[in-house]
């Protein structure tokens, strides 16, 4: 995967993550044309036409944020869906991300299961299996780019969780286990391999599941080998895990993040408070794990012997 593919990503991931958290509208930032409308005027349809049918994948992405955000032709955008170029499909989903966050109710629900069953080909068991099969060879990373994964993935949560494509509560559950789930426990047997990915992709994918199940699942999954991460990650993981919008601290699934967390911290604890160098971040990682602390000391009084269970928000 080569860099330039490896940061956008990323950016997409971290964008990702605050749209779904805070509910931002903030566009995407791929590369666009030289020459943008300005904020309050629409681009006019013959230059999406053009970035559309252009042969630089810059200004085919550029075309699809721009219908994303300024109305859609969803003839063309699903064009741009099938694109050839599966980094221009991966930033198109996440265009149409941002688009279902915006508009949900806009999409036709013809158009939606077409979108949905492209996407589903690209989150299968199989699909998932080669692609991370691939990443520890380069050429079949780059034939099975991981990036593409998650954008449907994430694309996918919100089409379902604004449409009536899945029905039942059920059968979004059995989604999430199938998908969500299976990412999580690729990722975190792969975090080798996979440089600083795993921790931006694992946190937006739990971030993503709401069934509690399959979320305590995932969790028990990203804390497994917890003790055993640089100091580094593991801040990362308590601060990801703490700020989680089920599991965080004062949610309704907080008590079964300390109760998975409880047979690591004080190892985890001691590691972090032996080998923390930045002095900068002394006293926000002091803080946190002061209220972790806490909470632990209070969710043991609270439940003695008994496993905890969600509470109602």
């Amino acid at each position: 995967m080569t860099y330039h593919r490896h940061h956008h990503s990323l950016c997409a991931l971290a964008f990702a993550l605050a749209c779904l958290i805070t509910g931002s509208s903030a566009l995407l930032t791929a590369q666009t044309p030289e020459k943008q409308p300005s904020a309050h005027e629409k681009m006019p349809r013959a230059e999406i036409l053009r970035l559309a049918g252009s042969s630089k994948p810059d200004d085919r992405i550029a075309a699809a944020e721009v219908m994303a955000s300024e109305g859609m032709d969803y003839d063309l955008f699903w064009k741009l869906m099938n694109d050839k170029d599966p980094e221009v499909r991966q930033w198109v989903i996440y265009a149409l991300d941002n688009f279902c966050s915006e508009k949900q109710s806009d999409i036709p629900i013809e158009m939606a299961r077409k979108m949905a069953a492209l996407m589903e080909k690209e989150v299968t068991e199989e699909r998932i299996r080669a692609a991370f099969d691939g990443s520890k060879d380069s050429k079949k990373a780059e034939d099975n780019d991981l990036g593409l994964l998650y954008a449907s993935a994430l694309c996918l949560s919100r089409l379902y969780q604004t449409t009536a494509l899945i029905r039942t509560p059920e059968a979004y559950a059995s989604w999430q286990e199938h998908v969500l789930r299976s990412l999580v426990f690729n990722l975190v047997s792969d975090r080798d391999h996979q440089g600083d990915a795993p921790e931006e992709y694992l946190y937006v994918l739990l971030a993503l599941i709401n069934d509690p199940e399959v979320l305590t699942h995932a969790l028990q999954l990203t804390l497994e080998n917890l003790d055993d991460l640089p100091t580094s990650r593991q801040l990362t993981a308590l601060e990801e895990l703490w700020g989680h919008p089920l599991l965080g601290a004062g949610k309704p699934m907080n008590l079964i993040l300390l109760q998975e967390l409880a047979p690591f911290w004080e190892s985890v604890r001691d590691h972090i408070l032996r080998n923390l160098k930045d002095k900068a971040l002394k006293e926000r990682t002091m803080a946190l794990l002061t209220h972790i602390d806490t909470a632990l000391t209070q969710a043991r009084q609270q439940l003695g012997e008994e496993p905890a269970k969600a509470t109602q928000p």
